[in-house]
């Protein structure tokens, strides 16, 4: 059951309530560079990919800081 949208939707509502219940400024994640499908989820709700943090070859570090 797949590009039903579930985990962007999912994804959007844990950061929501990360940040305005529990306070959270920054939430973090580590992708395989070969899940695209996961890649594509987080850039949609607003994750970008950090350039300055390398922590495997094949792995990509994702931020994401857009609060209203």
């Amino acid at each position: 059951m797949q590009n039903k949208h579930y985990g962007t939707e999912a994804i959007k509502r844990i950061i929501e309530y990360g940040h305005e219940i529990l306070k959270i400024e920054n939430f973090v994640v580590d992708v395989y560079k070969t899940n695209n499908n996961a890649i594509h989820c987080y850039k949609k709700v607003g994750f970008l990919i950090d350039t300055n943090y390398n922590i495997e070859e094949n792995v990509y570090h994702m931020v994401y800081k857009n609060f209203r």
